[in-house]
């Protein structure tokens, strides 16, 4: 599946959580007030606001007296309309009761479960479970990550010396494959609705191998090199390493919803070498080429954190989406040795410009105790216009960072909290 199609739905997902919440937002001003039946709900609008929160009777106007009043009673809307808002809302059912938190609940109902005397819905329609969460200040989750790199784009390596030309290898067939690497994240909780996050991804294992061997009479050389390169055996190593660091701010925008904005900075290195020993004359000696680009990338990102309302006890599933612009800090080298008539030469060069970098991840959690968690899950990392090793072999004088890199793959680890 293409980066762009991943991102998107994701995207549209969320963009259609936050327009349903937004959406319902024309009817958080009522001011609910309890009727003279303990158990029921009577609201009246608040003022300056054209909604009302009312138990609806059949004309879909008239309050009624009923011990199971709809959850929110939006003129117009269908009991399940009603609950399709809830869900947009952020406040759910089950665990999380039919009632948004702070919303007024009939006695027996969320927040009540002895049935004793109305009253008001807490966060999480327990007011136990509420208070372990608040109680919760710092949360570590540490683990590993498990992802595969897009291939690298076309780019002749080596070529049999022939008319015409056969090709023997291309930089896409140097797949990197998958690679593990450590993902560490720190939240903070600062108080009820706001907190702090770092988070810490490195992969550095990268690598593809591949080795060919000529014959006397059909040598191999690297087409585009100015200098003859024939040779008769060849190896070509593809490396790679990526490194992530951000910090940010998290909003608790609904119960369901926390938006989040911060910094963050990724390196990504790419290094591919080709060396090859000849014996046909006049060409006796060894020679090594190597291109080596790093992007060093620093921005702003936005996202979001959508948590799915709880349908298995202990399980909780968590949607994470981010994106951003960054400047992209280009440096490239270019080396090449050997010895007997192939000379040594060195270039480097470096550029900025802009990049773009988005993220989405699944990600899974079970409860074993109030301390204690196991998540795993899914996550993708999309790289636009960044530099890449292949294109620059042979030697070019040109910089050319206008390619992607698109990893996914599994996470796997244990979250705990204090």
């Amino acid at each position: 599946m293409k980066p762009a199609v991943i991102i998107g739905g994701t995207l549209a997902m969320l963009a259609g959580l936050v327009a349903g919440r937004l959406a319902a937002q024309d009817y958080a001003g009522a001011t609910p007030t309890p009727s003279v039946g303990a158990g029921q709900l009577v609201s009246t609008p608040a003022p300056g606001s054209a909604s009302m929160i009312s138990s609806l009777g059949p004309s879909g106007t008239s309050p009624v007296a009923s011990p199971y009043p709809a959850p929110l009673g939006l003129p117009g809307f269908t009991y399940g309309g009603q609950a399709a808002a809830m869900l947009a809302l952020g406040s759910g059912y089950g665990a999380g009761g039919m009632y948004p938190p702070g919303a007024y609940a009939p006695s027996g109902g969320p927040g009540d479960p002895a049935g004793t005397q109305p009253g008001y819905a807490t966060a999480g329609g327990d007011d136990s479970a509420g208070s372990a969460e608040c109680a919760t200040r710092l949360t570590v989750m540490s683990g590993a990550v498990f992802l595969h790199r897009s291939l690298a784009p076309h780019e002749p390596l080596v070529q049999e010396f022939s008319i015409p030309p056969t090709p023997l290898l291309d930089a896409h067939d140097l797949g990197l494959q998958w690679a593990a690497g450590t993902r560490i994240e720190a939240l903070l909780s600062l108080d009820e609705r706001w907190a702090a996050e770092l988070v810490y991804l490195g992969i550095s294992d990268w690598g593809a191998t591949q080795s060919f061997t000529g014959s006397p009479d059909l040598p191999l050389y690297v087409p585009g090199l100015s200098q003859a390169f024939i040779f008769q055996d060849a190896t070509a190593r593809y490396l790679s390493d990526l490194y992530s660091g951000e910090l940010n701010l998290r909003d608790k925008f609904s119960r369901h919803i926390t938006l989040l904005a911060g910094f963050r900075y990724l390196s990504l290195r790419d290094k591919i070498v080709l060396s090859g020993e000849s014996t046909v004359f006049p060409n006796q000696g060894t020679a090594m080429m190597a291109a080596q680009t790093m992007n060093n990338l620093y921005g702003f990102q936005i996202g979001a954190d959508v948590t799915v309302p709880q349908f298995i006890d202990r399980l909780s599933i968590n949607g994470i989406v981010k994106a951003g612009i960054y400047g992209n800090d280009v440096d490239l080298t270019q080396t090449m040795t050997g010895t007997g008539v192939f000379s040594d030469s060195f270039f480097s060069a470096s550029r900025g410009q802009a990049s773009f970098v988005g993220e989405v991840a699944l990600r899974p959690s079970y409860s074993l105790n109030g301390h204690f968690s196991v998540f795993g899950g899914y996550d993708a990392l999309w790289l636009e216009a960044v530099a890449l090793a292949p294109p620059h072999l042979p030697p070019t004088s040109a910089i050319h960072a206008s390619r992607t890199a698109f990893y996914n793959g599994a996470t796997i680890g244990l979250e705990t909290k204090w």
